[in-house]
């Protein structure tokens, strides 16, 4: 079984990060990661997705899960979207039950106490990735800085 990799940075992304985010998972891939964890809240999201999927490629056996804090209206809308989009859909119980202020940082603690390995976009020290950061840092998880 290979290591898990998750992936954190800003909702909003001003520069391309592209080519930065695919050696990124490049790396992660090198040193044995096979699954890669993404929340799908935001732009780095949705980069970090699409770097994966190009990695897929070239690896078919690393598989690319969706974890969302909690039943999204989107989720539920578009199930046959996330189903062709994604090798998983998991929506952890630590972020299911927690009060909705707080359903997405317990939902970023899970992704990062369940992997090796934690890609990290950001560019200010304020914001639910830096927050991602610094409990990935604290838990001694391999940091991959974009």
């Amino acid at each position: 079984m290979g290591k898990i990799c998750c992936g954190f940075g800003h909702r909003e992304v001003h520069q391309d990060i592209t080519q930065s985010l695919e050696r990124a998972v490049n790396s992660a891939i090198e040193v044995g990661c096979t699954e890669f964890l993404n929340g799908d809240m935001g732009a780095f999201d949705r980069q970090f997705y699409t770097a994966v999927k190009k990695a897929k490629s070239q690896h078919p056996e690393i598989k690319i899960t969706c974890v969302k804090p909690y039943m999204t209206k989107a989720l539920q809308q578009y199930k046959d979207f996330y189903a062709d989009d994604f090798d998983e859909i998991v929506i952890p119980e630590e972020s299911a039950s927690a009060h909705y202020k707080s359903a997405i940082t317990k939902r970023n603690q899970w992704m990062i106490d369940k992997s090796e390995v934690v890609l990290i976009y950001t560019v200010r020290e304020h914001g639910g990735a830096f927050t991602a950061q610094k409990y990935a840092a604290k838990h001694n998880k391999t940091i991959i800085q974009i």
